[in-house]
Order: structure tokens, then sequence, then C-alpha cells
């Protein structure tokens, strides 16, 4: 019975599964990732699961700090479009003084009028690494980027509130953001083509539906239900 029980518990809570996922296995982008900005390039590698982006470029013109360079991904290829969601990333960067580094979720592909939610690292020269935070309703803030290396990005979105959090410390909480479904994963990569750029890389990418609160009461229901029964012909 312990069994049953345990199992059934489980499955209540990753219910209802992974919308989205990508650990960036092989030695490939996988091809359900769809290059965005076509006139810009990146020089990018895939191996021991993450993505590394070494260059970023506009052929034909000097570096210019503002390009950013990105992917977009189906949340789900059969339309179960998200509205409360959960949304989280590992990423990682150096000591860059000219850096991009982009995850999100967007309405219809990526364009800043069809931006749903997104975290980013960015480094200016001169200036201190900052990370921002950002669901449409609310307001775009900005904070201390921690030091170069491996962190966690997460983005929430329950009703209307949205929250954020980098290496598990809440950062932002916002009432009265945006309950437009999100259909893309977006990740984007940018700095100017020069020395300053260091390699941007994603380990993980991740996103799934969060239940309703009746779901979870149902499927709780549910797991009573079946011990109980199970008890019962014991």
């Amino acid at each position: 019975m312990i069994r049953v029980i345990i199992g059934s518990l489980t499955l209540a809570a990753s219910f209802p599964g992974l919308a989205f996922y990508d650990h960036f296995e092989g030695d490939e982008l996988g091809d359900y990732w769809y290059l965005q900005t076509e006139w810009e390039q990146a020089e990018y590698n895939v191996g021991d699961s993450w993505l590394n982006v070494t260059r970023v470029y506009f052929p034909g013109e000097p570096g210019n700090p503002n390009n950013l360079m990105t992917w977009t991904a189906l949340t789900d290829p059969q339309g179960n479009w998200l509205t409360d969601l959960d949304l989280r990333a590992i990423v990682a960067w150096g000591d860059g003084a000219d850096n991009q580094l982009y995850i999100g979720f967007d309405q219809s592909g990526y364009f800043p009028a069809w931006q749903l939610g997104f975290m980013a690292y960015r480094a200016n020269p001169g200036e201190s690494p900052t990370i921002s935070a950002y669901f449409r309703g609310g307001q775009q803030l900005y904070f201390e980027a921690p030091p170069p290396g491996v962190h966690e990005f997460r983005m929430q979105r329950i009703g209307n509130v949205g929250r954020a959090w980098i290496d598990g410390e809440l950062i932002y909480e916002h009432m009265g953001v945006s309950i437009e479904a999100a259909e893309w994963v977006t990740m984007g990569f940018g700095g100017a083509d020069g020395r300053d750029y260091r390699p941007l890389s994603v380990d993980l990418i991740e996103m799934h539906a969060i239940p309703e609160p009746a779901t979870i009461l149902g499927l709780v229901t549910g797991v009573g239900a079946l011990a109980l029964r199970t008890r019962s012909r014991r």
C-alpha cells in the first residue's frame, strides 16, 4: 500500500508533466529551435550537455553591444499553451565586459511586443553586471548579478502574480501581470563582437504548467480513495 500511495503522490506532484525540456544532449542544437534573428550570426557548439555561444556578430558591421541573437521553441507542439507556468534554466557566464544572456517566454515568437516574461544577465563595459527580471504588466527590475559561474534562473506565473528567482533567492514578485498564454520559450545571446565578449552557456531549459488548485485537490482525493480501497482489501 505504501508503494501505491508514494507512486500516486509522485504522479500528483509532477502533473501534468513537462511541456518543454532541453538538456542539450548530443553535439547539435535540436531542430525544434528556430533562429529568430537571421540578420545576426553566432558561433556555437553543443557538448557535455551544454550549449556554448562563443561569438555573436552582425556580418559587415563593427561590433554592436546591443546585438541579441535569439532562438525560440514551441512550449508544446500540440498547441496546449501555458498560462500558469514554471520556467527554469541553468546558465553560465564568464568575466566578459560586454555580454547578454536572455531566457524568457513569449506570446508568438521572439519580438519585444510579444514578450510575456524574461530574465537576463547583462554586462556593459565600465558598469557592474546586472540581472533583470520582467513580466508583461509589471516593471522591469534590475539587480546586482552574482559572480561568473553556473547559476539558476527561475520564473513562475500563477494567475496574475509573477515571481523570479536567481539561485533560489526570490528577487521579483509582482501582482497584475499578464495572463496571456505562453506559446514559445526563448533564449538569446549577445554582446559586441570583440575582445570583451566571453562565451555564454546554457545547460538546461525546462518549462511546465502549474495545475490549478482544483486539479491538485482532485488528485489528492483520488490518492486518498485509492489508499482506503487498498487498505480495505487487506
